[in-house]
């Protein structure tokens, strides 16, 4: 990825994917997978994939219980 952003772009593009919560590994398989159909150009339009895979989820983060 940096050989393709470069590293300033790069430490750019970590911040933004830090910043996004609910982020998980299936987002960015779902963004790859739509990518197959609709090609991504630019890291603005990646992370704007990936934004939109977030916006999809529920903002609220669950704790799991368990009961003992």
């Amino acid at each position: 990825m940096a050989q393709v952003l470069g590293r300033t772009a790069l430490a750019e593009f970590e911040s933004v994917v830090a910043g996004l919560c609910v982020l998980t590994l299936g987002d960015f398989a779902a963004v790859l997978r739509r990518s197959r159909l609709s090609p991504i150009v630019d890291e603005a339009s990646f992370i704007k994939a990936l934004r939109a895979e977030c916006d999809l989820k529920e903002n609220t983060m669950q704790s799991m219980d368990f009961v003992v």
